[in-house]
């Protein structure tokens, strides 16, 4: 008879921060900032991980919390092949009294790839991903590494809106893309070429989204 071992490892990270505005640094306000983040991963085995990330900020100023956003998410990642990943991604902002400028959108450049950019707006934002990740050996032509996903998205934004705009509830898309990795740019940015279809569309916006975008990672 033989026994399997889980060996579970993990890595916590945990930072906070504060700051005082004030007229003296050319504020036009007192307040008190506060920035907190903290994460946990997890090795769950020899083929998957598990991450979890929440953080925390806001400005406390009149004696009340304005622009404040509370932002958790979990990520899961199992390697199905030497050359590919499939990834699980949930995550959510949920915003008090916010700045103008710091409205949650939900669209093609946040996470929601089968719609317009800046799509949906409101204080409340969930999202959710699932993606089959193809990574090669191809170099084109000795500038950038070639990879593939294909991907599910749906995701949502409610409660006040930064301007009165019907809510569409949830929205759902489905798409594959390409995967262009700089190894000569000192940034290590991915460029994400991505085709979507909107599965909750209306007439006014087209039935295949295309977008171009960099990031940090595949």
């Amino acid at each position: 008879m033989s026994a399997r071992t889980l060996r579970i490892t993990l890595i916590v990270l945990a930072t906070i921060g504060l700051g005082w505005a004030t007229s003296a640094f050319g504020a036009d306000r007192k307040a008190l900032l506060a920035d907190s983040e903290l994460g946990y991963n997890w090795r769950l085995g020899a083929s998957d991980y598990l991450f979890l990330y929440a953080r925390l900020y806001g400005r406390f100023e009149y004696g009340r919390m304005d622009d404040a956003i509370a932002s958790p998410n979990a990520s899961y990642y199992l390697t199905t092949s030497e050359r590919s990943k499939f990834l699980v991604h949930l995550w959510g902002d949920f915003g008090h009294n916010l700045d103008i400028d710091h409205y949650l959108e939900v669209g093609g450049d946040t996470g929601l790839r089968g719609y317009p950019l800046r799509y949906q707006n409101g204080n409340q934002r969930a999202l959710f991903t699932v993606e089959e990740r193809l990574y090669t050996n191809y170099y084109l032509f000795r500038l950038v590494n070639v990879g593939a996903a294909a991907f599910y998205d749906m995701g949502r934004t409610w409660g006040t809106t930064l301007v009165p705009t019907p809510q569409l509830g949830l929205l759902k898309d489905v798409g594959v893309g390409l995967r262009l990795g700089n190894q000569r740019s000192s940034f290590g940015s991915v460029i994400h070429i991505d085709l979507a279809v909107p599965l909750d569309r209306t007439s006014t916006i087209s039935a295949l989204q295309f977008l171009v975008s960099t990031h940090a990672s595949f």
